[in-house]
């Protein structure tokens, strides 16, 4: 039997004990301390969208003018994980006085005529 000396990834506390499996059957860890944001982690993720670094770079990103299928491109994500993501944090954000609102990027060709597309008339 090997020990693992395991840390919360928020906030660096030692005070960790197992909390269960997930339906894929990785370990579930629980932070015990009291003023730890976050409480329940993983060690390795299977979904590379969920890990704490990547959610950080969606947000940095964002800030900086990315879109979303820039992000997600550049991030080797989902752009649903990008926008579930920014809608999370959209009311928490704030960048100098701008609050960040996430909206969606128009799609390909559908240049906001609607069901009709353009008109050939003019």
């Amino acid at each position: 039997m090997t020990f693992i000396a395991v840390r919360c990834p928020h906030c660096q506390s030692d005070q960790i004990v197992k909390r269960g499996k997930t339906a894929r059957g990785t370990q579930r860890y629980l932070c015990q301390n009291t003023l730890c944001a976050k409480g329940s982690f993983l060690l390795d993720y299977c979904n590379r969208g969920c890990l704490p670094e990547v959610k950080q770079a969606i947000i940095d990103m964002s800030l900086n003018a990315s879109g979303v299928r820039d992000t997600a491109r550049s991030l080797h994500i989902c752009p649903n994980t990008v926008l579930r993501e920014l809608k999370k944090k959209e009311t928490t954000l704030e960048s100098g006085e701008y609050l960040f609102t996430a909206h969606a990027e128009p799609r390909r060709g559908s240049l906001g005529h609607g069901a009709r597309g353009r008109s050939r008339d003019g």
